[in-house]
């Protein structure tokens, strides 16, 4: 929320700026919350790299024109999107996600010996600093972390190579 506010206020985008306090009057832990969160981060980028290299837009570019993923793009669409949110709204009744803290469940596996690893984007958007230094403090192992440069919130595909590199070193 923080980011797209930043974003809007540098834009003077009032529209944008409407859009952010609606949600922001939203239950936290509500499914208009989350998808709120979610739109606002979609409609300013915060799923893309900003230059991302050749063998991401090609993989980009493969999904789009992928006759499967038009064929089920087409298929929700019709379907009004009951298809997605049906199961959506199931985990959404039983999980409050948006309020979901972690940290002390990572710490605790940390103790029993449990190896946590965790993999972002530098340009991801949904995380600030703070945030990815917590995530970072409560896995515990500098070793089994990442933050990725020019990558975005889809790791495997943004840095391809470097997140299987990192898959395999870490399975090793």
């Amino acid at each position: 929320m923080r980011s797209v506010e930043t974003i809007a206020e540098s834009k003077k985008d009032t529209v944008m700026l409407q859009q952010v306090n609606m949600v922001k009057n939203y239950d936290t832990s509500s499914i208009h919350y989350s998808s709120g969160c979610f739109m606002l981060a979609m409609q300013n980028g915060m799923y893309n790299a900003k230059n991302p290299n050749a063998m991401a837009t090609e993989l980009y570019t493969s999904f789009q024109n992928n006759e499967m993923m038009k064929n089920y793009t087409s298929f929700i669409t019709e379907s009004n999107y009951k298809t997605v949110l049906n199961p959506t709204m199931g985990f959404w009744k039983n999980e409050s996600y948006t309020l979901l803290d972690i940290s002390e469940k990572l710490r605790s596996l940390n103790a029993k010996g449990v190896a946590v690893y965790g993999i972002y984007g530098k340009e991801d958007g949904l995380f600030d600093t703070a945030q990815i230094n917590a995530i970072q403090d409560a896995i515990g192992y500098e070793k089994h972390f990442a933050w990725l440069d020019n990558c975005s919130h889809g790791v495997f595909i943004d840095q391809q190579e470097v997140f299987l590199g990192l898959l395999k070193n870490w399975i090793r």
